[in-house]
C-alpha cells in the first residue's frame, strides 16, 4: 500500500452476532432451540457446549455502522461491547 500512495483501515470485530449468522454458532444456536421448544417441536432441553467460555458478543449491525465510519475517519479499532460474559 506505501508503494502506491494507498490509504488503508484495519479493524477488528469480535464474536458477530446478529440477523442471518449460521445455526452453528451459541447465539443463534440457542435462540434456534428456544423457538423449537416453544412451538413445542423440542423437549425443554437446551444442548450446550462449554459454558464455561467467556464471549464478548457485538452485534453485527453494529460492526457494519463501525465499519462505515473507519472507512471515513481512517482509523484503527477493535470492535467490541466491552463486556464479557459466560455462556452459563
Amino acid at each position: 500500500y506505501k508503494n502506491y500512495g494507498l490509504k488503508i483501515i484495519r479493524t477488528r470485530a469480535f464474536n458477530i452476532t446478529g440477523p442471518g449468522e449460521r445455526e452453528d454458532f451459541v447465539c443463534s444456536n440457542f435462540a434456534r432451540q428456544i423457538a423449537l421448544i416453544e412451538k413445542g417441536k423440542q423437549k425443554p432441553t437446551i444442548y450446550v457446549g462449554n459454558l464455561n467460555a467467556k464471549r464478548d458478543f457485538v452485534d453485527v449491525r453494529d460492526v457494519v455502522q463501525s465499519e462505515t465510519r473507519s472507512m471515513h475517519e481512517l482509523c484503527r479499532k477493535n470492535l467490541k461491547a466491552n463486556k464479557r460474559y459466560f455462556l452459563k
